[in-house]
């Protein structure tokens, strides 16, 4: 299964080699709920034309699905176990809602 990505923050960097990416939640969240990204060996990446430039402003050559989708480098999995922020109740429609 796949995933693409919707918002990602890219925090400044001085090496233009480098690109570093911080996932936003509902991308996170998504990619647990499809079980991606479970171990190194279930994450690959492919990029559409384009969707990065490098520090000269070219585009990044497309990497397809299949044969040459990336691996994973480095894998760190989720450790940190839910936590619940808060809860709402509404006697009115009955709805129980937990923020988590």
């Amino acid at each position: 299964e796949a995933h693409a990505l919707t918002d990602a923050a890219v925090p400044p960097n001085d090496d233009g080699r480098v690109l570093h990416m911080v996932l936003a939640a509902a991308d996170l969240n998504a990619l647990k709920a499809k079980k991606i990204a479970l171990s190194n060996t279930s994450m690959f990446l492919t990029l559409a034309a384009g969707a990065v430039r490098d520090m000269h402003g070219l585009p990044v050559n497309p990497i397809h699905n299949g044969n040459r989708a990336l691996p994973v480098g480095a894998y760190t999995g989720d450790g940190v176990s839910p936590r619940l922020s808060a809860v709402r109740l509404s006697m009115h429609t009955g709805v129980l809602t937990l923020v988590f």
